[in-house]
């Protein structure tokens, strides 16, 4: 970005890949986007994995996308198509193979933007329960996974308690390792001297409830980071990324990782140095109200997601009236649902369980119920 600010290029080619969870926490990216500078083409993009959840996390993220047009002048989602059974990366946007089409739930997400796009949006500042807290378990487990092969010596676990476990000397061959790890503690940290000997990609430790949709990750090798999981796909805390011609075959590093509140805040020292330093955001914005219209169609579109396990009520009394919407116009609308009872429904390679629903609905008193689990584009003539 500072290259393409001083080069006066007009547009930088973003691409980012990211758990539901980091869409959710980053709904605001690209409110802080220089008017002045570069236009933002998002040329790939998609959240971890094709469950419900991760075209909830998409949809709140266009609709701010949407709202900041004027900086975000081209978005695609990538990659596009992938046949089963041939395919190597995850989420794809269409699935195939020799008889049909697969649509997972993102690809119902992105047509129901395509078919109601706008010129002109509004922000909307949402009051009410908007936000999750999750709870956190406190189990802590080790596993260690990753391509590379590399020697754990002193492999070391202490708890803020001062218990300690010695797991001694484990010999990784790029085969994934449960240890013996089992115990409980809001708080503990890791010490270990790696010797690394191959692999592109490095190694992760997994720490925390490694069988649940919720712990945490220290990447090793091409990349030192602190990592959370969260609805069952990562996204980085912080770190840095280094090439792998720098990390040769005997390279060896003095590891320290801390893991504490539960693994909502990590540190990573490498060598005594502090390589990464990052807390998680307890609250997660999962209610989303975004506004915007298309002057040629003559349209106005609500857009609402609600990522929780409750159907909420929204009020757009003072949007309705904001906009000028009539009464006649608002006892006419539709809206398309798109929704399902599980967050974590929908498979690799397979059609979405539910898909959009549309029906006509009366927003005389400006009242819209929207279903747990659910994206909404309320569409007003």
């Amino acid at each position: 970005w500072k290259y393409a600010r001083e080069a006066g290029l007009p547009i930088v080619d973003e691409h980012s890949y990211q758990s539901s969870s980091w869409w959710f926490h980053n709904l605001d990216h690209y409110d802080h986007t220089d008017r002045k500078g570069p236009k933002v083409y998002l040329g790939e993009y998609g959240s971890w994995n094709t469950q419900l959840i991760n075209g909830l996390s998409e949809a709140a993220f266009m609709g701010r996308m949407e709202l900041n047009g004027d900086v975000v002048a081209m978005a695609s989602y990538a990659p596009l198509f992938a046949k089963n059974g041939h395919h190597s990366w995850n989420p794809d946007l269409i699935y195939f193979d020799n008889e049909r089409a697969y649509h997972p739930y993102s690809y119902w997400v992105q047509q129901m933007y395509a078919t109601t796009t706008a010129d002109t949006a509004w922000p909307v500042t949402v009051e009410g329960p908007s936000t999750l807290r999750r709870t956190l378990p406190d189990t802590v487990r080790l596993r260690i996974a990753g391509n590379a092969k590399a020697d754990l010596n002193n492999l070391v676990i202490t708890t803020a308690s001062g218990e300690t476990i010695n797991l001694g000397n484990v010999a990784y061959d790029g085969r994934t390792i449960d240890t013996a790890l089992d115990l409980h503690a809001d708080s503990y940290s890791i010490d270990t001297t790696v010797v690394y000997y191959e692999g592109r990609w490095g190694m992760d430790l997994i720490c925390g409830d490694i069988d649940g949709k919720n712990h945490n990750i220290v990447s090793l090798g091409r990349g030192h980071s602190v990592r959370v999981v969260r609805d069952g796909t990562a996204y980085a805390l912080a770190g840095t990324e280094v090439s792998m011609n720098e990390v040769r075959p005997g390279t060896t590093w003095q590891v320290h990782a801390d893991i504490t509140d539960r693994g909502q805040a990590m540190k990573l020292y490498i060598d005594g140095t502090l390589i990464a330093d990052g807390t998680e955001v307890k609250d997660e914005p999962r209610r989303t109200v975004t506004v915007s219209r298309n002057a040629k169609a003559g349209e106005t579109y609500v857009r609402v997601v609600n990522a929780m396990d409750a159907p909420i009520s929204v009020d757009l009394r003072q949007i309705l009236a904001e906009l000028n919407i009539s009464t006649a116009s608002a006892a006419s609308a539709t809206a398309t649902v798109l929704a399902g009872d599980n967050p974590y429904a929908g498979q690799v390679g397979e059609e979405s369980p539910t898909r959009p629903r549309q029906t006509a609905i009366d927003l005389t008193d400006g009242d819209y119920t929207a279903p747990a689990w659910s994206f909404t584009t309320i569409t007003i003539k």
